[in-house]
């Protein structure tokens, strides 16, 4: 009986002991990928949510400002003041401009809005967004609404989270009426990137030709407006912001957003 027991094996062999290392190396190879796996993915989750965070707060701080173009705070509530009028609706020549503008083919856009009140414009009211270098920057002051390269920028978005790809303002549904000939209509899509205020649309003879299929008719008929003819641009500008993940360009996302300017320009036809 001592002897049988002798001679029993005890442990394992050599063969049952490398299937189990064969074994353990698999089960532990899958679940490191599936470790690997769950990084990768909380990693691209992460980061598509930053970069659809910072997009939206940038169209959310576009959208706000925009809003307020051509505001003049010193103007009584419920009167109607012709744009002309409204130190923060002018459509100078060189100095002067203060008129909300859509510059650079799209890519920029330029406005004031009375922030102190005081019915007159200063340097800090002069607003603008563009983008430059991959990120969206915002004016802080500023002495013109023409010149995109005016006046001190402060970049929005974090270049360690977004890089900016597209960004685009359109004067795309914007309309004009002309009270004085009973006439209407709005800027449609056949034009890709509108960028003139919708009145501007016939302010000749050429333009009205040449904007023809631009236009949509909400009433009477699309045609030249007249010296002293009264008029409403209504304006709306549709602004698009694209960009792509700064850690990992295969994370995309676009946003877009309608903005319908609270004050109308209204004006005579000089």
């Amino acid at each position: 009986m001592l002897m049988g027991r002798r001679g029993r094996q005890i442990g394992l062999s050599l063969i049952e002991l490398m299937i189990g290392i064969v074994v353990g190396s698999i089960v532990l190879g899958a679940v490191i990928a599936v470790y690997a796996s769950t990084i990768r993915g909380s990693n691209a989750a992460l980061r598509t949510a930053r970069l659809n965070q910072e997009l939206r707060s940038t169209m959310d701080i576009m959208v706000r400002e925009i809003r307020r173009a051509g505001f003049n705070g010193w103007n009584a509530a419920g009167t109607i003041v012709l744009s002309t009028d409204n130190a923060f609706a002018k459509r100078g020549v060189g100095g002067g401009q203060t008129d909300l503008r859509v510059l650079t083919n799209g890519t920029c856009i330029l406005f004031t809005y009375d922030l102190a009140n005081w019915g007159v414009v200063d340097a800090t009211e002069y607003v603008g967004f563009r983008i430059s270098n991959g990120a969206v920057q915002m004016r802080r002051q500023g002495t013109v609404t023409n010149n995109c390269n005016d006046g001190s920028w402060e970049t929005l978005t974090d270049p360690n989270a977004v890089t900016v790809t597209a960004l685009t303002f359109s004067t795309e549904g914007s309309q004009c009426m002309d009270f004085t000939a009973g006439n209407g209509w709005k800027l449609n899509s056949a034009s890709p990137q509108p960028t003139i205020p919708a009145c501007d649309a016939a302010v000749s003879a050429a333009a009205v030709t040449a904007n023809a299929g631009a236009v949509t008719v909400v009433r009477g008929a699309f045609a030249l407006t007249a010296a002293g003819s009264q008029l409403v641009d209504t304006r709306e500008i549709h602004v698009t912001l694209s960009g792509t993940a700064a850690a990992d360009t295969a994370i995309q996302a676009t946003i877009s957003q309608e903005v319908q300017v609270r004050n109308d320009r209204i004006y005579n036809k000089p």
